[in-house]
């Protein structure tokens, strides 16, 4: 009867009192059952490897893991900014604000180029360009506003 592959070292050290005991009474009959219990414990060494590399492998990945969370971990975060939900007054007072800082006459430190490209590239707007303040601006923004009320359609892609 020939034995099951063994799987722990208890197993295996089991069978390898059988081939040593097969060795001593070594003739015809047990030449065979020898060499069937070598065979089996090679295999059971081969898979005892083939185990252990995987385990390793695993090891390694898991430890390169590890100190990649480490290092994410022991950064410090910098925070850019902060969000925050705004109402519709908010979203008015810093319109008015960001009108403000475009109404700026520009710093006579720019060269002219430079002033000509930002009033190129920055929106049109119905603020007056001169010198401005904080009440003309509000005076434009509490007339009241002509809203187009279209019928709003959903984009769709065309397929041919």
């Amino acid at each position: 009867m020939t034995p099951v592959t063994p799987v722990d070292l208890a197993g295996i050290t089991a069978l390898r009192d059988v081939i040593r005991r097969d060795v001593q009474d070594l003739d015809s009959g047990s030449h065979h059952r020898l060499q069937k219990h070598v065979q089996k414990l090679s295999k059971a060494a081969e898979i005892s490897f083939a185990e252990y590399a995987l385990l390793e492998r695993r090891n390694d990945f898991l430890q390169k893991t590890n100190s990649e969370a480490r290092v994410r971990r022991s950064t410090r975060p910098k925070v850019i900014g902060t969000a925050r939900v705004m109402s519709y007054e908010d979203l008015e007072r810093a319109r008015d604000e960001r009108a403000l800082r475009d109404a700026r006459p520009i710093s006579k430190r720019r060269s002219s180029t430079r002033a000509v490209e930002h009033n190129t590239i920055s929106e049109p707007s119905n603020v007056d360009q001169t010198n401005i303040d904080l009440v003309s601006v509000q005076e434009i923004r509490t007339e009241p506003v002509v809203e187009r009320h279209e019928e709003y359609r959903v984009p769709t892609a065309r397929m041919w």
